[in-house]
């Protein structure tokens, strides 16, 4: 059987016409974005690459979900990226790097947070670099925390929420599928 995910493979497939690498995966994108950075910041980093956006897009939503429930084990991987992004050439790619500190940081706690600071972490944290579908808004507060609400239109079955401690930043992801 022949690997469609092999490095050989991705690299001519990145840059080709071809829509769609694996035809018999729905879930290509999160294969794609959990390959090594070895293979695809070379092709992100290029700018000819045609496929370079969407292996940036596939990479984002990787690491963000990685941030969002890993464990500390997993956030290596994160800062890693985050730094080899940093000796890229392309400012998106660089834009990228920093975005993944920003997530980084959220996780230790960026000190005392108001509804500002609650909504731009919502933002970094659920949308991502090419701006995940779903609305964010506050959705609930209390006097010790702010949650943070991300929900996909048009029937927002799908939520997520970050819920942030006001005094420490720190905050702690949930998500539910609600029937319509």
């Amino acid at each position: 059987m022949i690997n469609p995910y092999s490095d050989e493979n991705v690299r001519r497939w990145a840059y080709s016409d071809e829509e769609v690498l694996d035809d018999d995966s729905q879930d290509e994108d999160l294969i794609l974005g959990s390959l090594p950075l070895s293979l695809l910041l070379p092709l992100i980093d290029d700018p000819g690459c045609p496929k370079a956006d969407l292996l940036l897009a596939c990479l984002d939503y990787h690491h963000m979900h990685v941030v969002l429930r890993g464990d500390e084990r997993d956030l290596v991987e994160v800062l890693g990226a985050a730094e080899k992004a940093q000796h890229c050439t392309r400012p998106e790619v660089k834009a990228w790097g920093e975005l993944l500190r920003r997530r980084l940081a959220y996780r230790v706690g960026v000190g005392p947070v108001d509804h500002e600071i609650a909504l731009r972490m919502g933002y970094d944290l659920f949308k991502g670099f090419f701006g995940k579908v779903g609305e964010i808004a506050i959705s609930d507060e209390t006097p010790d925390e702010i949650t943070v609400q991300c929900s996909e239109p048009p029937e927002h079955e799908y939520r997520e929420w970050i819920t942030i401690s006001k005094q420490t930043g720190q905050f702690k992801w949930s998500w539910k599928m609600q029937a319509t």
